[in-house]
């Protein structure tokens, strides 16, 4: 398996899962649920905390499409949420999918009239339609995108079948939580923000090749996320670090864009959220809070210090 296609496919899918599937349900169609008996399985993802005097902020990463019966919502997770005052998230998805199509004809649709299949290699192009086939779309489906696009939303229509469901996804559920429990939510981005970060922050010439890499590691798929997801199990932080290293060695862009831009930007959030007293539980990908540009080592250097709860 090559670093690419460990770094381009599944940490984008992780990481813009989101964006993603409101746009593929639209275009063709969501992937029918399985329903199984399965065992629940007790993990204890990483959970860390930044605090002084009169505020604490917790910081958990989350995996934004989630297999049944993996129990994560309780412990030092649990804990903290239940102390917290205010909810943090990446992105508070729209409800109605439809506010999702003036933001893909503005960021999604490429302008050119090339379709993307025709910009793929022979063996790409293979591939791609092969497996639109298998997930019974139409040849044509993704001609329309950019190639960064197509790549996350390729990566979403294929995770279903794999058993990752983003209705329960991490994320959803404590947004879900915290609309029950009447806590206030606010989200770090908006999701134009998102689509700008996955279309307009990498070259083209960049999001075409990493397309054509997972194209040509798709079989491979399931393996790198279950390992992903095994790794947040036991918050291995090894493994992530390993894995975004291998991306920013494959495509610094792609590495700043997805990463470190983003980190700064929610690192100086919480840093100016310390000056207020109060109790704060962020949850955001669990590859932020992990490697050498880290949300954590971000204020590190802002002299604030964090430390691991589990």
């Amino acid at each position: 398996m090559t670093k690419r296609f460990k770094t381009g496919l599944a940490a984008t899918a992780a990481a813009l899962a989101f964006v993603a599937s409101p746009a593929l349900a639209d275009h063709h169609g969501e992937a029918a649920a399985t329903e199984a008996a399965v065992e629940a399985v007790n993990v204890d993802p990483a959970i860390w905390v930044v605090e002084d005097e009169d505020t604490t902020i917790y910081l958990f990463g989350t995996f934004h499409a989630m297999k049944a019966g993996v129990e994560w919502f309780n412990d030092e997770v649990k804990t903290s949420y239940d102390a917290a005052d205010q909810v943090v998230v990446e992105l508070v998805p729209p409800e109605n999918p439809a506010e999702m199509q003036p933001l893909i004809m503005k960021y999604a649709i490429d302008m050119t009239g090339t379709p993307l299949s025709a910009e793929l290699s022979e063996e790409g192009r293979a591939a791609l339609h092969a497996t639109l086939a298998q997930m019974g779309a139409p040849a044509q489906a993704f001609d329309m995108f950019k190639p960064g696009f197509a790549n996350i939303a390729l990566t979403a229509g294929l995770m279903p079948g794999m058993g990752f469901e983003e209705g329960l996804g991490v994320d959803k559920t404590i947004i879900a939580a915290a609309n029950a429990d009447g806590k206030p939510i606010h989200q770090l981005e908006t999701m134009e923000e998102q689509m700008a970060v996955l279309t307009a922050s990498i070259p083209e010439e960049e999001q075409l090749a990493m397309l054509e890499q997972t194209l040509a590691e798709i079989d491979e798929m399931d393996d790198t996320l279950e390992a992903m997801l095994a790794a947040w199990k036991t918050g291995d932080e090894a493994h992530f670090v390993e894995l975004f290293s291998e991306m920013n060695d494959q495509s610094e862009a792609f590495y700043d864009a997805m990463l470190t831009n983003r980190n700064a930007k929610w690192a100086e959030w919480i840093d100016a959220r310390m000056d207020e007293p109060g109790t704060v539980f962020v949850a955001v990908g669990a590859g932020h809070l992990m490697g050498n540009d880290s949300v954590q080592v971000m204020l590190g250097e802002k002299g604030i210090a964090s430390r691991r709860m589990n």
